[in-house]
């Protein structure tokens, strides 16, 4: 079963073109989920940084998301 965070970013796919776009829609997320327990966890921010840097695709960082869970 997909992580609440992993089921939200596939629904953002759309949007997650750019390293731009991946900053500002991943910010947003954060930003939701600030305080509650959708944060991610410090090892899936690293996956999250990583994704934005360009270093996993959309699926790597599904999988691995979905495997930090």
């Amino acid at each position: 079963m997909p992580t609440p965070l992993a089921h939200w970013i596939r629904q953002q796919q759309s949007l997650l073109t750019t390293p731009e776009d991946r900053r500002r829609v991943l910010a947003f997320a954060q930003t939701l989920t600030h305080g509650t327990r959708l944060l991610p966890t410090p090892k899936q921010q690293l996956v999250l940084d990583q994704f934005v840097r360009g270093t996993f695709s959309h699926e790597e960082l599904l999988t691995h998301l979905e495997v930090s869970s």
